[in-house]
């Protein structure tokens, strides 16, 4: 998982942070991310 910075441009240039998950965590790598949300209401129209 790798994150913008406060700007909301470019990268932070950090390592992805990992994220450890249960065992049993169902994972698809089909899924990403493409664009941020600034409301919960605009990213669950998605």
């Amino acid at each position: 998982m790798s994150f913008a910075p406060r700007g909301g441009s470019g990268s932070t240039d950090a390592a992805p942070a990992v994220v450890r998950l249960p065992a049993d965590t169902y994972i698809d790598s089909t899924t990403t991310v493409s664009h941020w949300q600034n409301s919960m209401d605009d990213a669950l129209m998605y």
